[in-house]
């Protein structure tokens, strides 16, 4: 995909652009180094744009992006909230008007950006149910797993059924019972024999992406 990285930071626009470009996406990173032009016809067909893009200090490069806007789907990298009551700063006046169809919230993993991006290639939009741990996503309408430079983590369906409850509990243990239930339902009590087989192998799949399944007593929680 050609890309349009509108970054608030040189570093951000480096960190971002080297991600997109090792997945095969082509970026132009704004701003541009001093010692560059920016290019001047431009068409993208993703548009990316940080809530703390230096709006005043590059207006030219600021029109570039909106142009893009008009015609490709827009991601918003937006700052986190702060203080306990999770308020968030107002956004700039630039971007009051923006219609972003993505939002992901910042800080993020490289999976999470490379997920959404992917949604946006092979569906034209950002919609979609991701779910993230770390640098762990899953994509709950493809039940694909991803994970670091949105490696697929190749997954039976009941594996992939196990882990989606693990991430759904948020840190918290699920007991083999209630992993059970939610994998191979009740009343079959050879099903207990295939359970412990999906976890031991989902357990040793994570270790290789390094991630790990932690076990308490009869009790799983993903780290």
């Amino acid at each position: 995909m050609d890309i349009i990285l509108a970054a608030g930071s040189p570093a951000l626009r480096d960190a971002l652009g080297d991600t997109l470009r090792r997945a095969h996406h082509t970026v132009i990173a704004f701003p541009v180094p001093a010692d560059e032009e920016p290019p001047d016809d431009v068409r993208a067909d993703l548009v990316i744009i940080d809530d703390g893009f230096p709006f005043q200090s590059h207006p030219d490069q600021w029109n570039i992006v909106l142009r893009n806007m008009q015609t490709a789907p827009t991601m918003m990298l937006r700052s986190p909230a702060l203080g306990r009551a999770g308020t968030r700063s107002p956004l700039p006046s630039e971007l009051a008007s923006v219609h972003a169809g993505i939002l992901l919230d910042k800080p993020f993993s490289d999976a999470q950006l490379l997920a959404y991006v992917r949604m946006v290639r092979e569906h034209g939009t950002g919609h979609g149910p991701l779910l993230a741990r770390g640098g762990l996503v899953l994509d709950t309408e493809s039940k694909q797993a991803f994970y670091g430079d949105d490696t697929p983590i190749a997954l039976s369906p009941r594996e992939y059924a196990a882990l989606l409850a693990l991430i759904e509990a948020d840190g918290s243990y699920l007991s083999f019972e209630e992993l059970l239930e939610r994998v191979c339902g009740r009343g079959v009590f050879e099903q207990r024999d295939i359970m412990t087989t999906v976890m031991y192998r989902l357990i040793r799949k994570m270790r290789r992406v390094g991630l790990f399944i932690t076990k308490h007593g009869d009790s799983y929680r993903i780290g």
